[in-house]
């Protein structure tokens, strides 16, 4: 016959068991950043890098985060373009 003292042992080794998948799970959640959020970021690493005395960064690479920053911020621009009022009349109908 099985123990109230190993029924407790088997329900908190389950409990502890969950705990840690739980736990790993939400150190797999990568926060979300908005598009907006990188490019202020791109552009302050691109700037900082440009400036800055130490360390050694060769112009090609500080060139190649130029255009990286070029392309986001192009999508950007086209995430921002607004719609015409023919797609606001259309939903309505």
């Amino acid at each position: 016959m099985i123990t109230d003292e190993e029924i407790i042992e088997v329900v908190l080794e389950e409990n502890d068991e969950q705990d840690e998948s739980n736990a790993n799970e939400e150190a797999d959640i990568r926060p979300t950043i908005s598009l907006p959020e990188a490019f202020t970021g791109l552009k302050t690493l691109t700037q900082f890098l440009q400036y800055s005395t130490e360390p050694e960064i060769p112009s090609e690479d500080i060139a190649v985060l130029y255009r990286v920053q070029r392309v986001m911020e192009l999508k950007y621009i086209e995430s921002l373009k607004q719609k015409t009022l023919d797609s606001y009349v259309s939903k309505a109908n």
